[in-house]
């Protein structure tokens, strides 16, 4: 996999061939990246431990299950099918927050009893 890294003070970018990387820098790059990631999300914190591992906790999470920051769809098929949604219903001029999941539901039930797709 290639990952094209931009310096901005450089004035450049690099390409980097992960594959190709030496085991020591992929684990020196995986633990600096998640030491980062893991400290960035709580820096803005003052003096509140418990909010601060709250505000980990869910970006451990995030981590694991693949729904990082900045990623285009998450890592979870039903998760981005249900984005894909949301943004097909938006487009067309719905507002997705009056939708009454319940009622959602039940419309689908009543669409595959008929034997229609939803």
């Amino acid at each position: 996999m290639l990952m094209n890294i931009a310096v901005a003070k450089a004035g450049t970018t690099y390409e980097f061939d992960i594959e190709s990387l030496p085991a020591e820098s992929i684990k020196y790059l995986i633990g600096y990246g998640l030491k980062q990631s893991m400290n960035d999300v709580v820096a803005a914190v003052k003096n509140d431990t418990v909010a601060a591992r709250e505000k980990a906790d869910t970006r451990r999470n995030q981590i694991v299950s693949g729904n990082v920051p900045g990623s285009r769809a998450p890592a979870d098929p039903k998760l981005a099918k249900v984005r894909e949604m949301a943004r097909a219903v938006e487009e067309a001029g719905f507002d997705i927050t009056k939708v009454d999941p319940a009622t959602l539901v039940e419309f689908l039930k009543e669409r595959e009893e008929m034997g229609r797709a939803a």
